[in-house]
């Protein structure tokens, strides 16, 4: 099953992590430890992706919005 649920942490002091929806040209790539953008609170800002998920108990989820790293593969290739 392909995880479509990106679980991610921001930059502020709160607990646990949020969940949001990988759109399709990210699902591949995507893995724990990369830098994502996101909206969180009607602003953009960077999170870390702790885990993925193929669901999520919130019904709606905001998507990730981009991907701000290589897959660690690409990086250890180079």
């Amino acid at each position: 099953m392909q995880k479509k649920i990106a679980q991610i942490v921001v930059g502020l002091p709160l607990e646990g992590h949020f969940d949001y929806s990988l759109p399709e040209e990210y699902r591949e790539a995507a893995e724990p430890g990369m830098r994502v953008l996101v909206s969180f609170a009607r602003q953009q800002r960077v999170g870390i992706i702790v885990a993925l998920a193929s669901r999520s108990p919130i019904p709606r989820l905001n998507p990730v919005l981009a991907l701000l790293d290589e897959s660690f593969d690409n990086m250890a290739s180079q």
